[in-house]
């Protein structure tokens, strides 16, 4: 029996305060300005232009994903293009059929491992439909990726129980995320892919997308760019499958990136070749336009840099 208790309660006692301090998602932060009053995540969400959906609708639910956010005190903005060092939550990939649209969500916090969610989303029926949509969607998208419940009913019941000290912060906060501060970025108009079904030529491009936008460039989908410089396309090539001895039934993939100027003058290609297994398309058709991206991205960097260094002395 312990003759002298009261030392190891106290030990007890501070790792439950500490379990109840655990933070929310996105860097929530600890320290309370008023006892019970809200608090916000340091770091406004970026929430970039959404791919696929009409306008009307693809604004309302941004906005609808914005005021979701701030209901679970994370400030969150839409903008033209985010930074690479603030959080973003956005489209990475999207297909369409009539009226159903398939959104790959991705949430990133820098220093922390994304998180992905896939939402299908039934378009509205009608325009008066489209703020009941929006707002069940956004609370769908938060709840899936991993955000704690929402503490307040609406915005304005969050705002006004704000301490006098933080709503400056927290108007401050909003008022710089409206705009646009991330440092001018140089347009890649990344053109279709071709040679492969349309899954295969849908994900290859995004895939590319994605690294160049990672990489400090601002991507374009367009079919006519004028604003791009510079423009990548690929092209792909299957073969039928070979018997090789020691690895079965094998296909060879090939993909050749192109890098061109705004009035098609071929600066450079970047040859990717490599055996795939019998079967593995078209079911893997993700991973594979990720490996392939990977691997031809600072080849493609290298080349678009010392055409714009020579662009521009």
């Amino acid at each position: 029996m312990l003759r002298h208790p009261f030392p190891y309660l106290i030990v007890v006692l501070c790792l439950w305060l500490q379990a109840c301090a655990l933070p929310r998602p996105f860097e929530h932060s600890k320290s309370l300005i008023t006892k019970n009053a809200p608090t916000l995540a340091a770091n406004v969400i970026c929430i970039p232009p959404l791919p696929a959906l009409p306008d009307a609708i693809a604004e309302q639910y941004r906005t609808a994903i914005t005021d979701n956010l701030l209901r679970r005190e994370h400030l969150a903005a839409s903008k033209a293009t985010c930074s690479d060092n603030t959080p973003t939550l956005q489209v990475v990939y999207f297909e369409r059929e009539a009226n159903q649209i398939v959104l790959d969500w991705q949430a990133h916090t820098p220093g922390h491992l994304p998180k992905d969610y896939r939402q299908v989303l039934h378009l509205p029926p009608s325009p008066q439909d489209i703020a009941d949509h929006t707002k069940s969607w956004s609370t769908q998208l938060a709840d899936q990726l991993g955000y704690l419940p929402p503490r307040h009913r609406s915005v304005r019941s969050l705002y006004d129980g704000l301490p006098e000290d933080l709503r400056r912060k927290y108007d401050r906060n909003l008022a710089t995320s409206a705009q646009d501060t991330a440092p001018v970025r140089l347009p890649i108009h990344v053109a279709a892919v071709s040679g492969a079904d349309d899954q295969g030529n849908t994900l290859l491009r995004y895939s590319m997308l994605g690294y160049l936008r990672r990489a400090g460039y601002d991507p374009k989908v367009t079919s006519s760019s004028p604003a791009a410089p510079y423009a990548v396309s690929g092209q792909v090539s299957l073969s039928e499958a070979k018997l090789i001895p020691g690895k079965g039934m094998v296909q060879n993939l090939r993909i050749v990136w192109s890098i061109q100027t705004s009035d098609g003058q071929e600066l450079s290609s970047i040859r990717l070749e490599n055996g795939l297994p019998q079967g593995l398309l078209p079911q893997n058709w993700r991973a594979v336009a990720d490996a392939v991206a990977a691997s031809s991205i600072n080849e493609i960097i290298k080349i678009l840099n010392q055409a714009e260094l020579a662009r521009t002395r």
